[in-house]
C-alpha cells in the first residue's frame, strides 16, 4: 500500500511518497476481556522546493492537542481566528525565535486552504527541513473501483481520485515557499 515517485503537476513535476500507516491498538476493560481497533492514517510526503526555516506540525484542534498544549505551550496563533480554532501550531525551540518564520509559512491564502481541506477530510501537516507530510485518516481510496482479478488495470475513475487528492495537496505545498 505505497507508491512514491515524480508527480507532474499542473506547473511543475514534485517528487512524492505515499503509503497506508497502519496499527493495531489492543485495550483491555476492567474485566480483563481484550478489544482490538486497527487506526489507517494515508501519509504523503512532499519534497519542496527549498528548505523551511522553521520545523513544526499542524494538528486537528480537538481534546488531544488541548492536551498536548497544556503540557508544552508551545501553541502559536495566527491572525485567522478560524485557522486557530481548526488547528494547534507545534514547534520546537523558543516562541520568540521560531513564531515569526511559522507564520510566514502559513500565508494568509495557505490558511484558507487548510481551512477548506479541513472541512473533507481530517489531516495533520509535519513540516521538516525540505519536506511536508500529510497524515490524512483512513485509505486514500475510500472506495476503489478498481478490480484487480477482473484486469490488471487501474480504473480511471480510481487514478482520478488519485490525481485530484495529489494536486490538491500539491497545490497546498507549493504555497508553502
Amino acid at each position: 500500500d505505497e507508491f512514491w515517485g515524480k508527480f507532474q503537476g499542473e506547473k511543475k513535476t514534485i517528487d512524492f511518497y505515499s503509503g497506508i500507516f497502519e496499527y493495531t491498538e489492543v485495550y483491555r476493560d476492567s474485566e480483563g476481556k481484550k478489544s482490538k481497533t486497527t487506526v489507517r492514517e494515508t501519509v504523503f510526503a512532499i519534497r519542496l522546493d527549498k528548505k523551511l526555516k522553521a520545523d513544526f506540525q499542524l494538528v486537528p484542534d480537538d481534546f488531544g492537542s488541548k492536551i498536548m498544549n497544556f503540557f508544552s505551550r508551545k501553541n502559536i496563533d495566527t491572525e485567522s481566528t478560524e485557522f486557530n480554532k481548526t488547528f494547534d501550531v507545534f514547534y520546537n525551540g523558543k516562541k520568540d525565535q521560531k513564531a515569526l518564520e511559522i507564520v510566514k509559512t502559513l500565508s494568509p491564502a495557505l490558511q484558507t486552504k487548510l481551512i477548506e481541506l479541513s472541512v473533507h477530510e481530517k489531516f495533520s501537516l509535519m513540516f521538516r527541513g525540505d519536506t511536508v507530510i500529510f497524515m490524512m485518516k483512513g485509505r486514500l481510496l475510500k472506495k476503489m473501483k478498481t478490480n484487480f482479478f477482473k484486469d490488471v488495470k487501474l480504473d480511471p475513475r480510481d487514478k482520478k481520485t488519485i490525481e485530484d487528492r495529489i494536486n490538491t495537496i500539491l497545490d497546498i505545498s507549493t504555497q508553502m515557499v
